[in-house]
Order: C-alpha cells, then sequence, then structure tokens
C-alpha cells in the first residue's frame, strides 16, 4: 500500500477516530484504527459498540490495507508537514512527512473486527442544524452513569407519521423536543450517549443532511463522507408523555441573562445537594440557597402579582437548561410537589424539572 494525503484532509477525521477507539483496551487491536486503499481512501474505527467510517481525500499510489495506532496517527498527523506518504509492507509501515520519517507496525484487516449492519427500510432525513440543536438541548437530560437503568443512558429517537420525538432523561428531569416530519415510517430506537457525544462533535463541523437508518439491532448515520454504526439500546423506553403536565396554574416569563446573573450570585453557597429555592411572592421572584458556609439570595422583579409559591429545584439541571435555551425562559408552574415546565421561545422543546425532596 502507498498513498499521499493532506494533513488539513486528516486532522479531524483521526480526531473523530480517536472518540471512537479505546485508549485501553485487552484487545490491542480495538484501540487502532483501520486504513483501506482500494479506488478511494476509507479509514475506520471500532470500540465493538459503534464504529466510524470515513472517506478521505489522497493519491492512491498502490492499493491496500493496514491498521496502525489511532493515538499515535493522531499526534503523527497533528506534527506532520503539509502531507504524508503512508507505505506499508506486509505489517510494516513506514510514513514521511518531508524529512521526517517513522517506522511502525499494524495489524492486517483480518484482525480487525467486523462490523455488520442489517437495514430494516425504516430512516430518516434531517438537517445537521437542525439536528445539533436538538441533541444539544436533549443530551443534557441524559445519565452519564453506565450503571444507570439502560433506557437512561440514551436519547429515544420516536419516528412517528407526522413528528419526530427526541427524548432523554434521567428520572429526575427530562427533556423533549418534537419536530415536524411526516411521511408513512414509523420507528423508535434509544441511541447510546457515548454515540450521540460523537455525533454531536461531527455536526458541529458539518452542514449537511443527516441520514438515520435503523437496523435490526445498531443504526446508522450517515453525514457526507462519513458513516457512523451504533448499537441500539435493546431496551423499552418509558412513557414519557406521562411525565408532561397537560396545563398548568400560572406561568412566569424572565429575560435569560436576568436569569443567569442572578444563578452566578447565589452559586458560592449553593449545599452539596444544588437545592435551590425559587420563591415567588407578589410581584418578586427569588432564588435562595443556604450551606454551612452561609445563605445567598437574589431578586427578580415580575411585570404581574401572583399568589405566594415556593419550590426547590436543582440548580445544576436548571443551570444546564438555560444554557442551551435561547434569550426568554418560560416557568409554568402547577403546585409544590409537581414537575416544573421550563421553555424558551422554541416551544417544540420541553424541559421538566422535578421538584427536590424537601
Amino acid at each position: 500500500m502507498k498513498i499521499k494525503l493532506r494533513k488539513d484532509d486528516l486532522v479531524k477525521t483521526v480526531g473523530y477516530m480517536a472518540e471512537v477507539t479505546q485508549k485501553k483496551s485487552i484487545q490491542e487491536i480495538i484501540s487502532h484504527l483501520l486504513i483501506e486503499v482500494t479506488d478511494k481512501i476509507i479509514i475506520s474505527a471500532t470500540d465493538l459498540e459503534k464504529a466510524i467510517f470515513i472517506e478521505v481525500e489522497g493519491e492512491i499510489i498502490e492499493t491496500g490495507t493496514i491498521t496502525i495506532n489511532a493515538k499515535k496517527f493522531n499526534d503523527t498527523v497533528k506534527a506532520a508537514s503539509e502531507f504524508l506518504t503512508i507505505t506499508t509492507k506486509d505489517n510494516d509501515i513506514k510514513i514521511y512527512s518531508n524529512k521526517r520519517y517513522i517506522k511502525t507496525q499494524g495489524f492486517f484487516k483480518d484482525d480487525f473486527p467486523a462490523v455488520e449492519f442489517k437495514s430494516e427500510n425504516k430512516s430518516l432525513e434531517i438537517n445537521s442544524v437542525d439536528l445539533l440543536s436538538i441533541l444539544n438541548k436533549v443530551q443534557i437530560s441524559i445519565h452519564t452513569d453506565p450503571d444507570a437503568k439502560p433506557y437512561f443512558t440514551g436519547i429515544f429517537i420516536q419516528k412517528t407519521k407526522s413528528y419526530i420525538n427526541f427524548v432523554g432523561s434521567d428520572g429526575h428531569r427530562l427533556s423533549f423536543h418534537y419536530l415536524k416530519y411526516e411521511d408513512d415510517s414509523e420507528f423508535e430506537c434509544i441511541i447510546p450517549l457515548t454515540t450521540i457525544n460523537v455525533l454531536r462533535k461531527i455536526l458541529a463541523n458539518r452542514i449537511d443532511f443527516v441520514k438515520i437508518n435503523l437496523g435490526l439491532k445498531n443504526v446508522k448515520i450517515k453525514i457526507g463522507d462519513i458513516v457512523l454504526l451504533s448499537r441500539i439500546i435493546p431496551s423499552n423506553y418509558p412513557d414519557y408523555k406521562k411525565i408532561i403536565p397537560d396545563n398548568s396554574e400560572f406561568e412566569i416569563k424572565i429575560k435569560k441573562e436576568t436569569l443567569v446573573q442572578s444563578l452566578k450570585w447565589i452559586k458560592p453557597y449553593i449545599d452539596e445537594l444544588g437545592k435551590t429555592i425559587i420563591k415567588i411572592s407578589g410581584n418578586e421572584f427569588k432564588l435562595m440557597v443556604s450551606s454551612e458556609y452561609g445563605k445567598s439570595e437574589d431578586t427578580i422583579i415580575l411585570e404581574n402579582n401572583y399568589e405566594d409559591f415556593e419550590i426547590p429545584v436543582n440548580y445544576k439541571y436548571l443551570i444546564e437548561f438555560i444554557n442551551v435555551s435561547l434569550e426568554e425562559i418560560h416557568f409554568k408552574f402547577i403546585n409544590d410537589k409537581s414537575p416544573v415546565v421550563v421553555q424558551d421561545v422554541n416551544k417544540q422543546y420541553i424541559y421538566i424539572l422535578m421538584p427536590m425532596r424537601s
């Protein structure tokens, strides 16, 4: 095998590969990426739960295949000059860049784990900008503990004949975003957070259409010349619609920047649980916290008067919503035992906060 590649064409590619490969694994091959050269150049990586395939531009001098340690190749690309020439003989690899030279070894293609995809002919297509915005908002509610209930560790995608629903929850809060999408296909799946995070990094650098195709045990996501395969979580998602209140007793609107400054003020005195009291009295909206270090509160003046109301919420959950929201925050309250609905001007996005226990 012999190919000549441009550094600028490789930097992002090997960066995406590094997100998929396992740095430490009993199987050394899992820390490698596979370079396949036929009439095109395909670089791929897998951690056995997800896999990524990227076609890269380059000059093909001689075809062939080889694997190479992903981290070391990533570091090599970053340190290279404008071009890299890669040659192989058996499993020996030589890399040249200007007057720089590396000799190393890889594995043969047969040693690299094969990844299969069997389509169920159920798919959807969505603009990458829209999808990235939705994923950024929904992923904040996903449980990051791998020992949590499986359905809490991924985003639930539900395709109906009229909508695509995206749902994330950790049991204490829930993010729901819907998108109008009309066709006859119906399906649902749960995509792991680890895959979602790789996808978000790709989408942050791509403006394209994203095609999501459901398979028997995995899902195929195609963005231009990038293909991302991922296992789907084999679990039934709870009936999330039961959590979303049908109505509210009253609604309060506050500018995002006003809330941000208020939360910054009280942050130093939050207790380790993050308990934050929202207290409404007349035309005052108060945020209050206390801990062994002291107490802190801030008051925001509202345009209207409301009945006295108080509810404890988690500071971290509240600020994470505000960080991904637009310029105005809408709070919808029922009572101090019921979930709080929080939205911004985008009514397609709903965030549910469960009250903290007293």
